[in-house]
């Protein structure tokens, strides 16, 4: 694990950035070997201090040109009024510096808001306008260099499930949902699909509310490059089990029409991406709930959550199996 930000370091981050900073107040919200990030407060205003682990949790080794990209991504969805941190540039014209031990650091905009607890409709509306904004900006955006890290949901849903055969486990829901997911696979061209730059993470714990205004996304750490259309999955599907934290509430149809209806108004999908989009999201369900089939085997609640997991599908299944659209 990496080892734990100095009084020091910090001083000597923020001096990168600011002539003669005084810190007041330091508050990290998260320690750890793949980020470090602190809001910092002084004589500077207040501001994010971001510092980049030297491993990330799916890439690896984290590159140089991993940073570039989610600061040029990140820069370029603000161009868009995404509500996205500022990046600040230091005294010597970069946007990240590098700490005495070799990791690299930013700082950034602390955005005012709270971790969203329900979605209402405004809010579900404005997260996937927020969404759709930034596929349109993947359309034409390109990373400074390749990410590390690619594969699209579709080959990251394939892994898991040869890694749960793998174990020999015998689940038949699961089994249904790997047929499903073949006999999609079969009838769309996931080649004429619009590819490009994803935020690949936007989560409830990756976004802030004010009041039911969306005031911030954060954590770029998984952009790369996909099919547009997975940031949508990845968001209505992450904590499907949980009506509190999940997009989509408890009345999951209903919330799903209408968190589409409002993407389409600023990024209206294609023929192919409707078609190819149940596909995409029975990716998306198999790579989610195989995590606790193949990692959750100690945790408490494992079989609490798959058998919810497995109740929101049934509830989300006349959207997609039907293609209710």
């Amino acid at each position: 694990m990496d080892s734990p930000l100095t009084s020091e370091a910090i001083e000597h981050a923020l001096s990168k950035f600011f002539a003669d900073p005084i810190v007041s107040k330091t508050r990290f919200f998260k320690m750890g070997a793949e980020n470090t990030t602190a809001l910092l407060e002084g004589n500077f205003g207040s501001v994010v201090l971001r510092v980049w682990g030297e491993q990330h949790s799916r890439m690896g080794s984290r590159q140089l040109s991993d940073i570039e990209g989610e600061l040029a991504f990140m820069t370029a969805c603000r161009s868009l009024q995404v509500p996205v941190p500022r990046i600040y540039v230091s005294l010597a014209g970069n946007d990240f510096e590098t700490l005495a031990d070799g990791r690299k650091f930013g700082l950034m905009d602390y955005i005012e808001g709270d971790e969203p607890a329900h979605f209402t409709k405004p809010m579900i509306e404005s997260i996937a306008t927020a969404i759709a904004k930034m596929n349109v900006l993947g359309q034409t955006f390109e990373f400074p260099a390749p990410r590390s890290w690619q594969g699209t949901v579709v080959e990251l849903a394939h892994e898991r499930l040869e890694a749960y055969r793998a174990k020999s486990i015998q689940d038949e829901f699961v089994g249904y949902l790997a047929d499903r997911l073949e006999q999609g696979l079969s009838h769309v061209d996931l080649t004429s699909l619009p590819f490009g730059p994803i935020h690949g993470d936007i989560i409830y714990q990756n976004m802030k509310y004010a009041g039911e205004r969306l005031s911030g996304i954060f954590d770029f750490d998984d952009c790369r490059e996909s099919y547009l259309i997975e940031d949508i999955t990845k968001t209505m599907y992450y904590a499907i089990d949980d009506p509190i934290h999940c997009v989509l509430g408890d009345d999951i149809a209903k919330n799903a029409r209408l968190f589409l209806a409002a993407y389409e108004q600023v990024r209206p999908l294609n023929e192919a991406e409707k078609a190819a989009l149940p596909v995409i999201s029975t990716a998306r369900f198999i790579y989610e709930m195989l995590k606790f089939h193949l990692h959750g085997a100690n945790h408490p609640q494992a079989a609490e959550i798959l058998a919810a997991q497995k109740a929101a599908y049934e509830k989300f299944k006349p959207l997609f199996e039907e293609r209710v659209l």
